[in-house]
């Protein structure tokens, strides 16, 4: 099922950010993900090729999304996740990987 939205299959989809916002929202069957309702800390984890997991943590999910963003050249291809305060997925590499398609960014080749 190529182009489908990884969210549709949860009963969830991709938002487009508010009036006066930019970058992903993403909403899920029980809550839209963004600062106003995810508690923070957020974690954002990654793995390098045969590396342990790394987790940056930032105060809210705003400023995790931002860093995904700003980073996503060197993240993409090392499977970022988004968690929340208790360390539970909130936003799966997948998920990621469409957003960033779908916000005009074309994925790279390296």
């Amino acid at each position: 099922m190529r182009g489908a939205d990884p969210l549709a299959k949860r009963g969830g989809s991709r938002l487009s950010a508010p009036a006066g916002r930019s970058g992903l929202w993403f909403h899920n069957e029980t809550d839209i993900a963004d600062p106003m309702t995810t508690q923070g800390p957020i974690h954002l984890r990654w793995r390098a090729a045969g590396a342990s997991p790394e987790t940056e943590t930032f105060p809210d999910l705003d400023a995790a999304l931002d860093a995904v963003e700003e980073r996503w050249g060197d993240l993409q291809h090392q499977a970022p996740q988004i968690l929340d305060h208790r360390k539970i997925l909130l936003i799966s590499t997948e998920q990621l990987k469409a957003a960033i398609i779908e916000e005009g960014e074309e994925p790279s080749q390296g």
